[in-house]
């Protein structure tokens, strides 16, 4: 393949970015140029196993609605102490709640903007209606309530609801389809580390060719769940 040797010593998202490639393009060839690459296994991390992602999934999920459910709760607990120093100490652990509730969102979808290429990988979805629903009930419990909350607070409430509809809107509507870029599927992690770490980098590189129209949709779908070596199946 012609594009090999300019390909060398550069990362393969680079050279996916520059290379010429004849038209049609080939993804044989394409597939060939990744395949040819020495893999630095001791370079990448590892990816984890089933349970250990499912695991790590539940923690994460917890933690990113955590802030949200901290604000109504503490808005709740506010409404029912009886000192002053219980109502201050419960309506700051709210406040900051709706902080987080407002910041995570904002900072979800950046990352889905900026490192996964707005394709959706759940935690949009999840922050987004967390924060939401979270600062709708801080306002049916501020509305409902007998306390006189601070204003700061309500508007910390209010700008969690907007982070939460945004950051939810974004991702419905605006994401692009398919997986994140790095996502490898189940049937290739029972595979060795070698071919991991080949299929996520062929992955990257059919990304890269999509987004400069050299793979049209159909393509890019069939060629995205192939086997490792079966790329020139697609080739005219």
């Amino acid at each position: 393949m012609e594009q090999r040797g300019t390909a060398a010593g550069a990362s393969l998202t680079a050279w996916a970015r520059t290379a010429t490639f004849p038209d049609p393009i080939r993804l044989g060839d394409v597939e060939a140029e990744v395949l040819s690459r020495p893999v630095r296994v001791d370079a990448v991390r590892r990816e984890s196993s089933l349970g250990g992602r499912i695991v790590l999934l539940i923690i994460a999920s917890l933690f990113l609605i955590a802030p949200g459910v901290l604000g109504v709760v503490g808005l709740l607990l506010a409404d029912r102490a009886t000192t002053a120093d219980d109502i201050d100490s419960w309506l700051t652990g709210s406040r900051v709640g709706y902080m987080l509730a407002t910041a995570f969102p904002v900072g979800v979808l950046t990352m889905w903007f900026t490192v996964y290429g707005r394709h959706r990988t759940g935690y949009e979805i999840l922050v987004g209606v967390a924060s939401a629903v979270t600062g709708v009930a801080g306002l049916v419990a501020v509305a409902a309530g007998e306390l006189d909350v601070p204003g700061h607070l309500v508007v910390w409430i209010v700008l969690a609801i907007v982070a939460g509809t945004a950051c939810t809107g974004f991702a419905i509507f605006a994401s692009r389809s398919g997986p994140p870029p790095e996502r490898v599927p189940d049937h290739v992690l029972a595979g060795s580390e070698t071919e991991r770490l080949q299929f996520r980098d062929r992955t990257l590189v059919l990304h890269v060719l999509r987004d400069r129209g050299l793979v049209d949709d159909a393509t890019w779908r069939r060629a995205l769940e192939m086997p490792l070596g079966t790329w020139h199946r697609l080739d005219h």
